[in-house]
């Protein structure tokens, strides 16, 4: 048996606008806790994004999460600010397989009916303080100086098993057909505001008949 810590990934429910990253770790050696923390890191391209609400609701399972990059829900993958991504780290996750939600992002319509994603697998491993009587946990670099401290700290990386990147196929929509959509939603809008504007006017009309009876039989 191999004295190494390892990192496996797959694609759950690949197929769907919602699937998951399935890490799977096996651990071989260990490291006092109270000097070290687990961190599992994803690098996801911009068309990926994470949830952090819905990270929050599971942080029981999948420990502390630090997002980086865009985190908007509704934001295309034309408009993302940064076009490198976004980066997430999971500190200390409590159950394995590790199950991280992500989700697609809306495409640029195109000419082909999919569009290919590639994920990079995501990395796992021990960060440690180099000095061994202090207690304080360090992030992983690259990070913000908000999350950086001074104390030095050391990496210590999971041997990954993936021989490959994770892919996904995203469903994106037809470029010819944004003209005819682009019409038909205009007159779909047309068709609902003059039904609603005559639906007002006939209940303004028969309210004022009404009004007019009452007052016609009171003078009588």
């Amino acid at each position: 048996m191999s004295n190494e810590n390892t990192i496996s990934s797959t694609l759950v429910a690949k197929d769907s606008l919602h699937p998951v990253i399935r890490s799977n770790l096996s651990f071989n050696t260990t490291f006092p806790r109270t000097q070290c923390a687990l961190d599992v890191i994803y690098e996801l391209p911009p068309s990926v994004f994470v949830d952090p609400n819905q990270l929050a609701d599971r942080k029981s399972m999948l420990g502390q999460a630090t997002i980086l990059g865009e985190t908007d829900l509704e934001v295309p993958l034309e408009s993302v600010k940064d076009s490198r991504g976004s980066i997430v780290v999971l500190r200390e996750p409590s159950t394995y397989p590790v199950d991280l939600p992500i989700h697609l992002r809306y495409q640029k319509p195109s000419n082909t009916p999919y569009r290919d994603i590639v994920i990079k697998p995501p990395v796992a491993g021990w960060t440690c303080l180099s000095t061994p009587t202090l207690h304080q946990r360090i992030p992983l670099p690259p990070l913000p100086e908000k999350w950086l401290r001074t104390t030095p700290a050391m990496f210590e990386s999971f041997h990954s098993t993936d021989a490959a990147d994770l892919q996904l196929k995203v469903p994106v929509g037809n470029e010819q057909e944004i003209n005819m959509i682009e019409i038909g939603t205009t007159i779909c809008v047309i068709l609902c505001t003059l039904w609603v504007s005559v639906s007002v006017w006939k209940a303004v009309t028969r309210r004022r008949r009404y009004e007019a009876k009452g007052k016609r039989r009171k003078s009588e």
